[in-house]
């Protein structure tokens, strides 16, 4: 990130102003700077990145640039590829919560852990081995109480 912004933070407030006042062209190029950065500071998170990507796009779509889908297109296939990652991390982990639940004998809250496995496993269109086993387990231990 430029050494003029102390935070992700200052930056994009900068780049909504150079956007307000029509400079988008400006406000794009620090983004661009800040996306092809590859010595990102220790409290730059994923949504950083997912923001910097989405502002890039508003201000594209708003100053009605032909590169305007482009950018859109590079927000999607970021947001999609998070999705995807915590999706499965989601459903991995009810089902970790769903295969101890019934090991200690609570087999509702695992009957509603699996479920919850199920559900995310089914929004992302695969079935971990974690979450297959979960839902045999649900299978063994069978309807919810």
């Amino acid at each position: 990130m430029s050494s003029q912004f102390q935070s992700f933070r200052d930056l994009i407030l900068h780049c909504l102003k150079c956007h307000q006042s029509g400079e988008t062209c400006e406000a794009v190029a620090l983004i661009d700077q800040y996306l092809s950065d590859h010595q990102v500071n220790p409290e730059d998170v994923i949504w950083n990145i997912q923001q910097a990507l989405g502002f890039r796009a508003l201000f594209l779509r708003d100053a009605e640039s032909p590169d305007a889908i482009a950018a859109e297109q590079r927000h999607l296939a970021f947001c999609t590829t998070q999705l995807h990652y915590w999706l499965g991390a989601a459903a991995d982990s009810s089902a970790e919560i769903a295969l101890q639940q019934f090991r200690a004998g609570r087999n509702a809250e695992g009957h509603i852990a699996a479920k919850e496995a199920a559900r995310f496993s089914g929004v992302l269109g695969n079935i971990s081995s974690t979450v297959a086993r979960a839902a045999e387990e649900a299978r063994k231990h069978g309807a919810e109480q």
